[in-house]
C-alpha cells in the first residue's frame, strides 16, 4: 500500500467560504449528506457556520480507502 495520500482531500479558504476539494465519486457517495453548495470539484462550507467535521472525516476516509483500492488494483 502506498503511504502517499497527497491529493486525496484539499481544503482552501476563500473570502466567504472554505472549499473542500474532493472527487466526483465522493460527491456521489455522500450526495444525501451534502447540504452545502457544491461545484464540480469542491464542497463549499460557509465561514459563518461550524465545519461539519464528522462529514469531512467520512469523506476523507472514503477517499483514502478508494485510493488504496486503486493502488491494489494496479499492483495485481
Amino acid at each position: 500500500m502506498s503511504s502517499d495520500l497527497s491529493g486525496q482531500v484539499m481544503p482552501k479558504d476563500i473570502k466567504h467560504h472554505i472549499s473542500f476539494y474532493r472527487t466526483p465519486s465522493a460527491v456521489q457517495t455522500f450526495a444525501k449528506s451534502l447540504k452545502y453548495t457544491t461545484a464540480k470539484g469542491s464542497i463549499q462550507f460557509p465561514l459563518d457556520k461550524p465545519l461539519p467535521l464528522s462529514l469531512i472525516s467520512k469523506i476523507t476516509k472514503f477517499r483514502v480507502q478508494e485510493s488504496f483500492a486503486r493502488d491494489i488494483k494496479w499492483k495485481s
